[in-house]
């Protein structure tokens, strides 16, 4: 298997809980569509939230500003917990042009929520990715998918009312063909026991592969990435019917957490080879020339 000279997305796992981010239930309820409302007291359920947003850090790595995504649609409880760690990471020293004080980057967070008593449940920051952005930079920096190529919603799920989100990912050879994809995770909205449940994620899984293989990209022509080919990247494909397409901020999202696979073709300590999948936003590549990385576990502050 081929070394990997640069991976798509950086993530980082954490463990950490916020004494004050316990929340009423209802707040946290799924919404009224969820396939899982009424099974939320299973363990093997999960209530998740991807948080968006940027974060801006000097040359030596301390945050100078962050911004959140719909924060006025947000819970309490996730506000909180980014307010009081956010501006308290330090990330590893960046280089900067000369004349520039701050760089930006990306931040995706997620978060989970669990019961923590009848009523109340406990929100936890689980894992978090970060990338550079470079607003100014013309497209030929960036590793792009060619055209506007779509996914089906299979046709047997549809009929079985059964949707998932599954992480594949993909290397990519400096000509832009996808030399190779695999599955990270998927992530079922169906109840069921485990047979159906494995049933149903292999059924995704070979679905995700099958498109992603498809897919052809326009490689980075200028910049630091130009010809540094192969690259791996990492899609998120988020099966549902168009009825449940525009997911509104600050909804709790349920569903069955599949097995984390590791990238077959990375070695496992190349950069981002143990990155959590759950961080990527369904239905965007996620590719960064850098990837910003913390100097401690996130939560060194407790």
């Amino acid at each position: 298997m081929p070394h990997i000279h640069r991976t798509a997305w950086f993530g980082l796992c954490l463990l950490l809980a916020c004494p004050l981010s316990v929340v009423n239930a209802r707040a946290a309820e799924p919404a009224a569509d969820n396939l899982l409302r009424a099974r939320i007291v299973d363990t093997d359920v999960e209530l998740g939230m991807l948080v968006t947003g940027t974060i801006e850090i000097d040359a030596a790595g301390q945050v100078q500003r962050y911004t959140v995504e719909h924060r006025d649609k947000l819970p309490k409880a996730v506000t909180t917990l980014i307010d009081s760690r956010v501006p308290l990471w330090r990330f590893e020293p960046v280089e900067l042009p000369e004349g520039q004080a701050t760089t930006l980057s990306s931040m995706a967070l997620r978060f989970v929520a669990h019961r923590a008593g009848e009523t109340d449940y406990a929100v936890a920051l689980r894992s978090a990715s970060f990338q550079a952005m470079q607003d100014d930079a013309p497209e030929t920096h960036e590793l792009r998918i060619s055209g506007k190529p779509a996914y089906d919603y299979p046709g047997n799920a549809a009929r079985a009312g059964v949707s998932a989100v599954a992480y594949v990912a993909m290397l990519i050879d400096p000509s832009g063909k996808v030399k190779d994809a695999a599955i990270r995770q998927v992530n079922l909205r169906i109840d069921g026991n485990e047979t159906q449940l494995s049933e149903w994620r292999g059924y995704f899984a070979r679905e995700a592969v099958r498109f992603a293989k498809r897919l052809r990209f326009s490689p980075p022509t200028t910049g630091p990435d130009a010809g540094k080919g192969p690259w791996t990247a990492t899609l998120p494909i988020d099966y549902q019917p168009l009825s449940r397409e525009s997911r509104l901020p600050g909804r709790w999202d349920t569903y069955r957490p599949g097995p984390i696979s590791a990238i077959p073709w990375a070695a496992p300590d190349s950069e981002g080879a143990d990155a959590p999948p759950d961080t990527a936003i369904p239905s965007r590549l996620q590719n960064s020339n850098e990837h910003r990385r913390l100097r401690e576990p996130l939560n060194s502050a407790d």
